[in-house]
């Protein structure tokens, strides 16, 4: 079934940008870049020239994490359910796992360009590190191991994982949903779209929206075999 909203921006988009309140981390000389934080108060914000910054007050205060490597880093995220206690960061050279909340980390080295996305979890035991790149990495034994697969056109950073091993992922030429139902191991082409994609967002299996440059919002009840 397909749904279709269009969105009239008659207002300028600056009239939408209210207020923010600056909280600590102080201004540190990086570009953070991945930022998550558990219901729990407990949470990880990361950046370039190796910054990893974590809090356990609801980001009231923040203290630096030492990592065993020196790396540009992308993206971080808690495993749901785990209280940050397993925690997982994205580098252009590394990714390094953590069960102990950043006490001690388990490295593992991999060398690609700065272009990371984000970290999602299909499952209980499942990893997938998502990359504006060709090559994507994922773990099946929660960051002990990690293997790559491939993906042409690369991804143009529309992932999503709902869940159970599902997951849906976006690239360009012209813009192509695909989908795996293994964690990320292997995907095949659930619906093609006539314009660029900018994001994909799952609500489950079955439900979820696609936003497109043409200022365009769709709805799939289906799993995205249509819109």
């Amino acid at each position: 079934m397909r749904y279709l909203y269009t969105f009239l921006l008659a207002v300028p988009c600056l009239l939408l940008i209210g207020q923010v309140e600056h909280l600590s981390p102080q201004p540190y000389s990086s570009d953070f870049s991945g930022i998550y934080v558990d219901a729990n108060g407990t949470g990880f914000v990361v950046g370039s020239c190796g910054v990893a910054l974590k809090t356990t007050d609801g980001g009231q205060n923040w203290t630096q994490v030492s990592l065993p490597q020196d790396d540009i880093l992308e993206a971080v995220s808690c495993r749901p359910g785990t209280g940050c206690a397993e925690v997982f960061i994205g580098g252009k050279n590394f990714i390094y796992s953590s069960t102990d909340s950043g006490e001690s980390w388990s490295v593992f080295e991999m060398n690609l360009s700065r272009t990371g996305v984000d970290i999602y979890f299909p499952d209980e035991t499942s990893v997938f590190y998502g990359r504006r790149t060709p090559t994507q990495w994922y773990s099946t034994d929660n960051g002990q191991s990690w293997s790559s697969v491939s993906i042409n056109p690369q991804p143009s950073g529309g992932i999503s994982f709902p869940g159970n091993q599902v997951g849906f992922i976006t690239n360009d030429n012209p813009g192509k949903v695909l989908k795996t139902e293994d964690g990320g191991q292997t995907w095949n082409e659930a619906y093609t779209h006539p314009t660029f994609i900018n994001q994909l967002s799952m609500v489950d299996g079955q439900n979820g929206f696609l936003s497109d440059n043409t200022r365009t919002l769709y709805q799939t009840t289906d799993g995205g075999i249509t819109l």
